[in-house]
């Protein structure tokens, strides 16, 4: 007969065994910072998975009609493919190819969703996302979206929450970045701060 102890050692090693046969995605820094020895590899299925996971949260918040999205600089075709199976009518990519130029807002009157950030920490997760402010006007500022998402064994990457910053784009970005390099601590704000 096993004891509880021995029961949840048992458990927990098969868990470690299975992240670590699985290939979990633990550490992951896009765009890659200098000195950095985390993976910087837009082009992992998993962190398609994540992108995808993402602009369908920042798209729930927002809901407008469609969507256009870009990822990271050097992500390729088969993983805009994945993303954009994972995204089906929510949005579509233009163009479809390897390197997605630098999103123009209003291009065909539709909105554009511009992921420029991914942190992985072992099963957490944040995505930067650019969007207009106000999808019904082109015209309106651009804006950071931060989606925070959670690993979990037998379900996979979901949503937790979406932070709106409050800051210019650039700054925003460098303290997402800042806050995606520390372990997070409790819900994040909405107010920029």
């Amino acid at each position: 007969m096993m004891t509880p102890r021995i029961a949840t050692l048992s458990f927990a090693l098969f868990l470690l065994a299975a992240t670590l046969l699985t290939g979990c995605t633990t550490y992951v820094n896009i765009p890659g910072q200098t000195g950095d020895v985390a993976s910087s590899n837009p082009n992992n299925k998993k962190i398609a998975i994540i992108e995808a996971r993402a602009l369908k949260m920042v798209i729930a918040e927002s809901k407008p009609a469609k969507y256009v999205f870009a990822l990271p600089a050097g992500t390729n075709a088969e993983s805009y493919a994945l993303v954009q199976e994972e995204l089906g009518d929510l949005a579509t990519s233009t163009p479809p190819g390897p390197v997605a130029p630098p999103p123009v807002e209003g291009a065909g009157g539709v909105p554009t969703l511009e992921v420029r950030q991914i942190t992985v920490r072992g099963w957490y997760a944040q995505v930067d996302v650019v969007k207009p402010s106000d999808p019904a006007n082109l015209a309106a500022p651009r804006q950071l979206v931060t989606a925070y998402l959670k690993y979990a064994p037998f379900d996979g990457w979901y949503a937790q929450e979406v932070r709106t910053w409050q800051f210019p784009v650039d700054e925003a970005l460098q303290k997402s970045r800042a806050q995606g390099n520390e372990e997070r601590r409790g819900p994040a704000t909405t107010d920029g701060h």
